[in-house]
């Protein structure tokens, strides 16, 4: 097997590439781990770790001087549209180094994305519905495959340890700024107004899917995204997830004179 020298760079607020880099060190690959605030250095690592604490307007000549000094061919991130990961992609190309990114995975939950060049509107995935449909065609039934563990308490878990171990970014990491709009207090905070009407929503979800199903009423499903989803934010030319609502909503036909399900 080729050993490769792997540099990885921000990853989800979970154990994930800590535990990804012993994997690779483990197959034989040199692996490097840059990072970039407290909350990436809580998870523990056998691969070498390297602190970048400088201004992002340093991050281009700091990253170069790794892939040469170390001879990186490979790296890895998650979500290519941070702007430390935007950054990183321009000199990569440059370079013609590969790089592969993960991202929640297009079908979830079992599943995690990963492909090489970028995920969701920067993928090299055909855009064109009909190759889908033909792929569709020649897939065997998935059958909802096998259940990888794990759970929703012990995510929120590390996302809060990750959280929480960034509140000393001011003293170690002082020039580190979030990708993300709003403070991690922020979005607790709306979680914790949502909870508890989780189970009042799900139940409601599942009195609405039950009677469509026996009146066999035709739908329209739509995904929603949050706002601060680069989804929205990059891939998309709306300002925020109420504006495709409503061109959404105005595109439909008009609803016919019955009982709505909700």
């Amino acid at each position: 097997m080729k050993r490769h020298s792997f540099l990885l760079l921000q990853g989800p607020a979970t154990p994930f590439f800590a535990r990804l880099a012993d994997t690779l060190l483990d197959q034989g690959h040199r692996v490097f781990k840059v990072n970039f605030c407290s909350g990436d250095a809580l998870f523990r690592t056998r691969a070498e770790s390297i602190v970048f604490d400088r201004p992002i307007e340093h991050w281009d000549a700091f990253l170069v001087d790794l892939l040469d000094r170390h001879g990186i061919d490979q790296v890895l991130l998650f979500g290519d549209c941070r702007p430390l990961h935007r950054r990183a992609i321009e000199q990569l190309r440059q370079r013609s180094i590969q790089f592969h990114v993960y991202e929640e995975g297009y079908f979830r939950p079992n599943w995690i994305t990963l492909e090489s060049g970028g995920t969701n509107g920067f993928s090299s995935l055909p855009k064109d519905p009909e190759w889908y449909r033909n792929q569709a065609d020649q897939i065997p039934h998935y059958d909802d495959g096998n259940l990888v563990g794990g759970s929703l308490k012990v995510r929120a878990l590390q996302d809060m340890a990750y959280h929480l171990a960034n509140l000393a970014n001011p003293v170690l990491y002082p020039e580190y700024r979030t990708h993300r709009p709003h403070a991690s207090h922020i979005e607790y905070l709306g979680w914790a107004r949502r909870f508890p009407q989780l189970p009042w929503r799900e139940r409601q979800a599942r009195r609405i899917c039950q009677r469509l199903h026996a009146e066999k009423r035709p739908y329209y499903l739509f995904p929603l995204q949050l706002d601060a989803d680069y989804q929205i934010q990059v891939h998309s030319e709306f300002g925020g997830i109420r504006d495709a609502i409503d061109r959404v909503m105005h595109s439909l036909p008009p609803a016919p004179a019955a009982d709505p399900c909700w």
